[in-house]
């Protein structure tokens, strides 16, 4: 926009069907993913970026975990077409693995983004969050979205994604990977 500032508010949302042993279906295991990101640019190159996450997976044991970061970036290539970003990030999270495991602690970490614009109506976005807690080693999370964005008219898109996401040390401390692919409907204005 003409003050330089770039906003991103993101949510995804899968459902899950899980299956036990005994054949019995749940259907409270959705996962949820929420984001808001603000970037203002100080130099062509140089931005500030500050990233508030809500993300929740049951089937992890991971109740809730809202992570708000800020952190310094630079565009390794600002192409019309083909965009790379790279951001440290620091702050606060709180996550909550049920009444007995929950609480605030500091992440240190990372951001990378990348947009490809094959045409003017379809493109590729990837992204990767890596944080870790300086305190305890055994604490990080990586999670990588991969997403072919097809326009549908001048404000709605259409996507196909890829997610995958690795949790170091979750509830019942224990080291957990997911994949994920996904049918997204969106809008950009």
């Amino acid at each position: 926009n003409p003050l330089n500032r770039e906003y991103l508010i993101e949510y995804r949302y899968y459902p899950k069907d899980n299956v036990a042993q005994d054949g019995v279906k749940t259907v409270d295991d959705d996962t949820t993913l929420g984001e808001f990101r603000f970037r203002q640019t100080l130099r062509p190159r140089w931005f500030f970026q500050a990233n508030e996450r809500y993300y929740r997976d049951p089937t992890i044991e991971l109740l809730h975990e809202v992570t708000m970061t800020g952190g310094l970036g630079y565009k390794i290539v600002d192409r019309p077409t083909f965009k790379l970003a790279a951001i440290p990030a620091i702050g606060p999270q709180y996550a909550d693995y049920g009444p007995t495991d929950s609480g605030w602690h500091f992440v240190v970490g990372g951001y990378e983004d990348l947009q490809w614009d094959l045409t003017k109506s379809f493109k590729f976005r990837q992204s990767v969050y890596f944080f870790q807690d300086p305190f305890n080693r055994a604490s990080h999370a990586l999670r990588f979205h991969l997403e072919q964005v097809q326009n549908m008219g001048r404000y709605f898109n259409f996507g196909v994604s890829y997610d995958y996401t690795f949790d170091g040390e979750v509830g019942a401390h224990i080291k957990q990977n997911q994949q994920r692919l996904g049918i997204n409907f969106g809008m950009e204005f």
